[in-house]
């Protein structure tokens, strides 16, 4: 039995890769997962799209066939055992391949294969995520400068330039080679990043100067290169690729001054020609990063004159793309609720699975609490509750994806006055997003006595949420 967290795939029609265990008997008692990372942009809770589709495998047979349409990586995940960590090892995957993955009683893993030398390297020379490096580079989170990590890696990089060289001269596959040239320019400048921004921060600093902003800004558009489409394998690469068109963009259009400090209008329009002009060469890049820019402007501002202009373009550029139905859905949920317009309402269970409707707390002003997260908000919200909490409702809804109602009772704070804690089921959630429209980046709605809109664009903001004191305040009518 394999299990697959993930829509169900027409495997007779995708490509397979065959991958063959061979797990130490110390192992076989705990869970050993598999999961593969599709590049591939769909809808995810709170945060509009997530970039990576995640398939999830348990390891109880000897031989897994997956669907693998294009070269893509796979994670293994060993689990705990006594006085080690749980291990995690990355697999680069082709269409076709056939790999054996062989893991030792101690956590070693080898493998046999046309591949092996690739999955080998890549254990061999790299880390999955960049912190991981620190340690060993000698890094002391408790002091401000740390000169001997730029040193490690430094000489890391030096060690492993050279073995690429050597595994490059053997002859390698052109995706692979693209995903190893991406990791190797980019994690150098990331960790150069990494110690001058702790360095900038010395000394209880909050807020970086212009100058040191401008500095950190430098190693991105001093090193970071175009490369093959395939490139977008690396989460790094993605992840800088929007970085550089970010500052090429605010170079020209400066970030709204108010919190949350977004793209203004005349940016996201900037942002989405210049990636259509610089990428014109990479197509699979310039359909991610159009993508990327039109869920900017639809998930995380409260413009809404921007995102469906840019919907416009992108119908005609990829009529055929699955997300389109996403986009109109959102837009048309996010222009439904607009000030002094009653709010719709809703029935939802409490800690005791009573239903509580939104009409049966009116009379008194009520704010509508999105958590997508277990007891979000409740700490910031401390203070406005005790303000407040006998003249107004606070109304936390839980939205927080693939928790069962009995997970989110365990874990609820005690009653207090003028709180309402209540649970949505995937169902209700989504109906709630269809009329609602909310993100962890907008995750209020302020609404009167008698049930209708007061405010409905306050941003998330910490560490103490001034713009919604400030609407709050107001309708409490308190300056």
């Amino acid at each position: 039995m394999v299990c697959v967290g993930m829509a169900s795939v027409a495997w007779a029609q995708t490509p397979t890769a065959r991958l063959m265990f061979e797990i130490d008997t110390v192992y076989r008692k705990s869970t050993v997962l598999l999961n593969s990372l599709e590049i591939k942009y769909q809808p995810a809770p709170s945060i509009g799209l997530s970039d990576v589709q995640i398939g999830e495998y348990h390891i109880n047979r000897t031989t897994l066939l997956v669907p693998v349409a294009k070269p893509q990586l796979f994670n293994l995940i060993l689990p705990p055992m006594p006085g080690r960590s749980p291990k995690q090892v990355q697999l680069f995957v082709r269409p076709n391949d056939q790999l054996k993955i062989i893991v030792k009683a101690d956590g070693n893993v080898a493998f046999e294969g046309e591949t092996a030398t690739y999955q080998q390297f890549l254990e061999d020379n790299f880390s999955e995520k960049i912190y991981a490096y620190l340690p060993a580079l000698g890094y002391n989170a408790t002091k401000p400068q740390n000169p001997q990590v730029l040193r490690g890696m430094d000489s890391l990089q030096q060690v492993r330039q050279k073995r690429y060289s050597t595994l490059k001269a053997s002859g390698i596959n052109s995706e692979f080679d693209t995903f190893l040239q991406a990791i190797l320019m980019i994690e150098p400048y990331k960790i150069q990043n990494l110690v001058a921004a702790k360095e900038n921060h010395s000394g209880g600093q909050l807020r970086l100067t212009q100058a040191q902003d401008q500095a950190l800004k430098r190693y991105t558009l001093d090193n970071f290169k175009l490369l093959p489409d395939d490139a977008l394998l690396y989460q790094g690469y993605r992840s800088e690729l929007k970085q550089y068109v970010t500052i090429k963009t605010v170079e020209k259009h400066p970030l709204n001054a108010t919190p949350p400090f977004e793209l203004s209008s005349a940016g996201l329009q900037y942002a989405y020609q210049l990636t259509d002009e610089l990428l014109r060469d990479y197509p699979r890049q310039r359909e991610y990063l159009l993508t990327y820019w039109l869920d900017y402007a639809t998930t995380l501002t409260n413009d809404t004159q921007t995102a469906p202009a840019l919907l416009a373009d992108y119908r005609l550029r990829y009529p055929k793309s699955e997300l389109i139905g996403f986009f109109d859905q959102t837009l048309k949920a996010k222009s439904k609720l607009t000030l002094a317009e009653l709010a719709p309402d809703f029935s939802l269970r409490n800690r005791d699975s009573i239903p509580v409707t939104l009409r049966s707390l009116m009379g008194k002003p009520v704010l509508l609490i999105f958590c997508y997260n277990l007891r979000q908000h409740e700490l910031l919200m401390k203070p406005l509750e005790e303000k407040y909490g006998k003249r107004m409702t606070f109304l936390y809804v839980n939205v927080t994806p693939s928790i069962s109602f009995e997970s989110w009772r365990s874990v609820m704070s005690a009653p207090r006055v003028g709180v309402e804690q209540l649970y949505a089921t995937e169902a209700e959630t989504e109906q709630l997003k269809n009329n609602y429209w909310g993100t962890m980046a907008y995750p209020f709605v302020l609404l009167d006595a008698v049930g209708k809109v007061a405010r409905r664009w306050i941003p998330q903001e910490f560490p103490d949420n001034k713009t919604l004191q400030k609407e709050v305040n107001g309708l409490m009518g308190v300056k």
